[in-house]
C-alpha cells in the first residue's frame, strides 16, 4: 500500500508497498499487575486515599501498553 499525501503524491520516495500481512500474534505481549499482593511495591500508585482504585492511573498505563504493542508491531514491518 502506497501512501499518499493531500494533492496524491507518495509520501516518501523510499516507500515500497508490504507484500505480506502481519499478524497481531507477532506483536503480543502479556503483562502482569498483582494489585492485591502486599509485596508489590508500585500497587500504592493505583490505590485512592480511600483504598478505591486510581482509573484514570490505570488508564494510562494502559494507554502506554498499547503504545508499546504498536512500536512492536511497526517494528516488525521495518524488517
Amino acid at each position: 500500500m502506497l501512501i499518499k499525501n493531500m494533492i496524491g503524491e507518495p509520501a516518501a520516495a523510499n516507500m515500497e508497498a508490504v507484500s505480506e500481512p502481519i499478524s497481531p500474534s507477532a506483536s503480543k505481549f502479556t503483562t502482569k499487575v498483582p494489585l492485591s499482593d502486599p509485596s508489590f511495591p508500585l500497587r500504592l500508585k493505583y490505590r485512592t486515599h480511600s483504598g478505591g482504585v486510581r482509573i484514570g492511573r490505570v488508564l494510562e498505563d494502559l494507554d502506554t501498553l498499547a503504545g508499546i504493542a504498536s512500536y512492536k508491531h511497526n517494528l516488525s514491518l521495518a524488517r
